[in-house]
C-alpha cells in the first residue's frame, strides 16, 4: 500500500530504540570478526566502549555524563571518532 496522509508510518521511541540496538549489534559483531550477536543486547558492547573512550579522549567527558548544557555546543567529529560513528570501525578514513 502506498504511503499517504491517511496511513502514515508511526516511528516512535520503541522503534528508534530497536533500530539503534540493531546498529550497535551490527557494528559490535563486525569489530569481533562477524561474531553472532544475541539480541536483546545485555550490557555495554565493545563498540560502545570504543566509542565512549574515543569521545572522552576528544571532549574530556564520557557521553553518558552529558548534561543539557552540553547539547548547546557544536561538536566536530575528528578522525577515529568520526570513523566509529559513521562507519562503525576505526580503520576507515572518511572526509566530511
Amino acid at each position: 500500500m502506498p504511503l499517504s496522509m491517511t496511513n502514515r508510518i508511526s516511528y516512535g521511541a520503541k522503534t528508534r530504540e530497536k533500530d539503534l540496538e540493531l546498529i550497535i549489534a551490527d557494528r559490535d559483531s563486525a569489530l569481533r570478526g562477524s561474531l553472532k550477536i544475541q539480541l536483546l543486547l545485555k550490557g555495554i558492547t565493545i563498540y560502545e566502549e570504543l566509542l565512549h573512550e574515543e569521545f572522552a579522549k576528544v571532549y574530556g567527558l564520557d557521553p553518558l555524563l552529558l548534561e543539557p548544557e552540553h547539547l548547546k555546543v557544536k561538536y566536530a567529529l575528528p578522525g577515529k571518532l568520526r570513523s566509529l560513528i559513521y562507519c562503525g570501525r576505526t580503520d576507515a578514513d572518511i572526509a566530511i
